[in-house]
């Protein structure tokens, strides 16, 4: 009965030894694992990077005086920009799309021009 008892408390020693140093790993890995991350090194590429479409080279033209470009326009731009700053901006830009669209055509240029809105 000795004898199991004492094998009982030596098999309990040694499994409290062994959960001890596989605590201290876990610690040391916790630790390189923190490191890693903080440099990104277990980032992988940007999938949808490589893998998306190459998208196009665009000219952006932001028109800095839509509100003097319609007063040469028309008289009346200046009373109806006063109550619609927004319309007239947007005429403005829309007229300024066409032209340029007509532009490029009249030098052969192939382009798709459009509008986009910004936000």
């Amino acid at each position: 009965m000795w004898a199991l008892l004492i094998a009982l408390i030596g098999v309990a020693g040694l499994l409290g030894w062994r959960f001890w140093a596989l605590s201290r790993l876990m610690s040391r890995l916790e630790a390189e694992l923190a490191t890693l991350a903080s440099a990104r090194v277990l980032e992988g590429p940007d999938i949808e990077a490589l893998l998306a479409p190459e998208r196009p080279t665009l000219i952006a033209i932001e028109i800095l005086n839509p509100f003097e470009l319609a007063m040469r326009e028309s008289r009346l731009a200046g009373p109806f920009g006063s109550l619609a700053p927004a319309m007239l901006r947007q005429e403005v830009y829309r007229q300024a799309t066409e032209r340029v669209r007509e532009q490029l055509a009249a030098q052969g240029v192939q382009a798709e021009v459009t509008l986009v809105r910004g936000r």
